[in-house]
């Protein structure tokens, strides 16, 4: 998949924060259960949540 400068900076943009901010609490929070109100906070902030993908890039996913 060829990406366009702009797509190229939202995905860099979404993977240092998965690295940086997910990541290192993610097994912690699957053990405990515990909800991820602030990063999803954070995402929303980001203009993560709500995105939509085109059908003909879903076998990407």
């Amino acid at each position: 998949m060829i990406l366009n400068a702009e797509q190229s900076m939202v995905q860099e943009m979404m993977r240092n924060y998965a690295q940086n901010q997910l990541k290192p609490t993610a097994a912690h929070r699957d053990k405990t259960h515990e909800f991820p109100a602030q990063e999803l906070k954070d995402l929303g902030a980001l203009g993560a949540m709500g995105m939509t993908v085109p059908d003909e890039w879903t076998m990407y996913l």
